[in-house]
């Protein structure tokens, strides 16, 4: 599969499980709601307190299983290099809407939705798919 097939899965499939690196070099397993942004980069929505920001700090690789909501059905395997982008950036809200956007639609008040992302300490986590694999038709 290449990553090109991947993104199009991507494109209507949200449920996934993220693989980080803790310091020892096990993996962290963390259940994730993604998307893809208006250039085809997998963006995901959490907090700057939790692990996977943490090791994702310290180690860039990162790992994704996205499947269908029957759990046992099409999937895909993605791997990429990953950017944190903090609030302070300004690049938050962009990527958070746009997130928030291809998942639910438009939202009903955008200003509530800036301060929750603050008061929350929302950062994105954006990562092009360099590989790929997996089974998408049966």
């Amino acid at each position: 599969m290449d990553p090109a097939q991947a993104r199009e899965f991507l494109r209507t499939h949200h449920h996934a499980v993220l693989s980080t690196f803790r310091k020892d070099g096990h993996p962290q397993l963390s259940p994730v709601i993604v998307a893809l942004d208006g250039t085809g980069r997998v963006v995901l929505s959490t907090t700057s307190a939790r692990a996977k920001t943490r090791n994702l700090q310290r180690c860039p690789q990162v790992s994704a299983c996205v499947f269908t909501s029957p759990f046992f059905g099409p999937w895909v395997h993605i791997e990429g290099t990953a950017e944190i982008l903090p609030p302070a950036l300004g690049l938050d809200r962009e990527a958070l809407v746009g997130l928030h956007s291809a998942l639910s639609g438009e939202y009903p008040d955008w200003e509530a939705f800036n301060e929750g992302i603050h008061a929350d300490g929302r950062v994105v986590i954006r990562f092009a798919v360099e590989r790929a694999s997996g089974i998408t038709g049966r």
